[in-house]
């Protein structure tokens, strides 16, 4: 499985999320979404999307680990204002411009909308979102036709994930399903 997040198919997928401003040369705090390090290298080109700001791409010139999330200076941002405007903004690559996957492996963006089925096949719903809970730690909420419920993303439920199908197959163990 790899990390890489949250973009409709398709389209951007968010590898960062601009949090807050750091100090007052323009640095940003950005919680990453991705388990590539590499995306917030100096050097690199993201995809700016932040509010009342389109799309456009950014050349990273300040990139530092600090408490578990970047500091990320940015082409075009100098000072702490420049910054404010960036709040609430997404680093994103292109679909596209990702690599392929070996086999067995999938992205988490490509998982909301996936049928969900029992190891015997009886469908259960549709996963709606990922949420991520830290550490490596994921869970899959799946609408279904008896509600709303959430499934671990880790080999003792997730039987397996058909990405050509679109179809996850999982192992209902009691109290799962509402």
């Amino acid at each position: 499985m790899s990390s890489d997040q949250v973009g409709p198919r398709g389209e951007l997928v968010t590898v960062g999320l601009i949090a807050k401003v750091h100090g007052i040369g323009g640095e940003v705090v950005v919680h990453p979404l991705t388990d590539d390090p590499g995306r917030f290298s100096v050097g690199e080109t993201l995809l700016l999307e932040a509010p009342g700001v389109p799309a456009s791409p950014r050349l990273i010139l300040g990139s530092r680990m600090h408490q578990q999330r970047y500091l990320i200076l940015l082409e075009g941002v100098s000072d702490r204002t420049g910054a404010e405007a960036l709040r609430g903004g997404r680093l994103c690559v292109r679909e596209a411009d990702l690599p392929a996957l070996p086999p067995g492996q999938v992205w988490l963006h490509d998982l909301p909308g996936m049928a969900v089925e029992s190891e015997d096949g009886a469908d259960l719903g549709t996963v709606h979102q990922v949420l991520e809970t830290g550490e490596e730690r994921r869970i899959l909420e799946v609408h279904g036709p008896r509600g709303e419920f959430l499934v671990p993303f880790i080999e003792q439920f997730v039987l397996s994930v058909d990405r050509d199908a679109r179809r996850i197959r999982i192992r209902l163990l009691e109290g799962l399903l509402p």
